[in-house]
């Protein structure tokens, strides 16, 4: 069976009362989220649903018009884009819980950093939000990772510690200037 969402059945098929077993959803080869449920009367029924980053790599494509060669799961609901036609981007897939409000004021906080010029994630088109299946999609610019010597090297270089709690003061100072958004603190990723 091809399904929207194949670890929703999984949880539904695999509640207690439902005669038979049913095996959790896993990642296949041939992109698709699969799970089975074999029946009293010995059936074997596979179920499966497009993976998330298949689904997320359409949706990009058709509301941005880029072209996308690859999307790999960095984290829960956060996605590198390859792009064939520009730089890289990371999608992050809001659970539905989190309002597409609340999202948009995560983009208006990183539009807010830009304009102050501190160093934080810039958002990678101008209209960096979208909403795939009821959830928020917020798209920013994607930094290639920097080797651990490197980082050491380039945070000494810079005066160490001393300046990242500089920096870190500043950002708390930014909260004086006019217009600047309020937002918790805090991480969901790291």
């Amino acid at each position: 069976l091809y399904v929207e969402d194949a670890d929703a059945l999984f949880e539904e098929w695999g509640r207690p009362g439902i005669a038979g077993r049913t095996r959790p959803p896993g990642d296949t080869p041939y992109q698709l989220r699969e799970g089975s449920h074999v029946d009293p009367d010995g059936n074997l029924i596979r179920f499966g649903s497009p993976l998330p980053q298949v689904r997320l790599q359409s949706h990009l494509v058709s509301h941005y018009g880029i072209g996308v060669t690859q999307t790999t799961r960095l984290d829960a609901g956060v996605f590198l884009v390859r792009r064939s036609d520009g730089p890289s981007w990371v999608a992050r897939r809001f659970p539905a819980a989190r309002s597409k409000e609340a999202v948009r004021g995560d983009a208006d906080l990183l539009r807010f950093l830009a304009a102050q010029d501190f160093p934080a994630e810039r958002l990678a088109a101008p209209d960096p939000l979208s909403v795939l299946d009821g959830q928020s999609v917020l798209v920013t610019e994607y930094v290639e990772p920097v080797p651990r010597e490197e980082r050491r090297a380039a945070i000494k270089n810079c005066g160490g510690l001393r300046h990242l709690g500089a920096m870190l003061g500043r950002l708390h100072t930014l909260g004086d200037v006019a217009g600047s958004p309020s937002h918790e603190g805090g991480a969901w990723h790291y």
